[in-house]
């Protein structure tokens, strides 16, 4: 094996993945998660926020949204490009994973039932109350 890149976080290491693409690497630490560029493994940019060893990342599959566990109790999905907050989810409801189109997600609800959500369906419910994040112009989409 042929060692590319050291990368000295400034706490702790919890979690980490690519982006579906694989041009950037996130990094979950104590302080909260950094993105790197994979060509020049410089950090590109952050979003702090306390995290601990139950962080966690789920792309959706093109990339433009991640849903992150800060801990064992608190999710949201955040834009990628910007980490715009988009949906904040209710304490003890966390994403475990996403369908390869990006639309259906499971969650752990209080860690003792499992339950897939249709996200169609959920962003039609939220745009009925004016909260879906599409009405944002320049946000892209669930892929659906």
């Amino acid at each position: 094996m042929t060692l590319v890149q050291t990368i000295d976080g400034d706490s702790e290491v919890f979690n980490f993945a690519f982006t579906p693409r694989g041009n950037e690497l996130a990094v979950a630490t104590r302080a909260g998660v950094q993105f790197y560029d994979s060509t020049s493994w410089h950090r590109t940019r952050s979003l702090p926020m306390r995290m601990d060893t139950y962080a966690n990342f789920i792309f959706a599959p093109d990339g433009e949204t991640v849903w992150i566990s800060s801990d064992a109790r608190s999710a949201a999905l955040y834009r990628v490009r910007d980490l715009k907050i988009l949906l904040p989810l209710p304490v003890d409801i966390l994403p475990l994973a996403v369908t390869s189109d990006g639309r259906h997600l499971a969650v752990s609800v209080e860690s003792r039932r499992l339950q897939v959500w249709d996200l169609e369906e959920v962003r039609k419910q939220l745009g009925d109350l004016g909260l879906d994040w599409v009405s944002d112009p320049v946000a892209r989409t669930v892929p659906r």
